[in-house]
């Protein structure tokens, strides 16, 4: 039996009228923004019933570790509770970091190995197709010359 696609899963349930689960009322107001903006982002069927407990971990200690690096912007290395308040951001951060790979919110479930999307580099000189040269700009007219590809050599269109 072939698989069944993201984008199939997500139509069925859409037509099945699945409902998200509401913001726990105990999370703190950026904490529930910051859950309402995952579970938005997310097919109504990628968390499943032990992650939510995860996800309220994570919004919590998201707020948390934004709050550290707010504190630490506001010291200078040389302060008294500097090394301490970088331990806890450090270890915050690995603790995120986790969470975010057990709920599947990094970038590796985002992008399919097959996609050819991972050998993507962006602008630079190595590949001029990925530096915008290969599409003419938007307020080319019809019969003018644009560049196409290489800097050397363009075509008509």
């Amino acid at each position: 039996m072939p698989r069944i696609s993201a984008e199939s899963r997500s139509a069925a349930l859409f037509r099945a009228q699945l409902k998200r689960r509401p913001v726990p009322r105990r999370l703190k107001p950026a904490a529930k923004a910051i859950w309402q903006d995952i579970v938005d982002d997310r097919p109504a069927d990628w968390f499943r019933a032990g992650n939510w407990e995860l996800l309220e971990q994570y919004c919590e200690l998201l707020v948390q570790q934004r709050g550290c690096l707010d504190a630490l912007t506001k010291l200078e290395p040389t302060d008294d509770g500097y090394p301490g308040l970088l331990r806890s951001a450090s270890r915050l951060a690995a603790t995120l970091t986790t969470l975010a790979t057990r709920l599947r919110l990094t970038v590796q479930w985002d992008v399919q190995a097959k996609s050819r999307k991972t050998d993507e580099r962006g602008e630079g000189t190595r590949d001029p197709l990925l530096g915008g040269l290969a599409w003419p700009a938007p307020n080319a007219a019809a019969g003018r010359v644009v560049r196409i590809a290489s800097r050397r050599s363009s075509k008509n269109i």
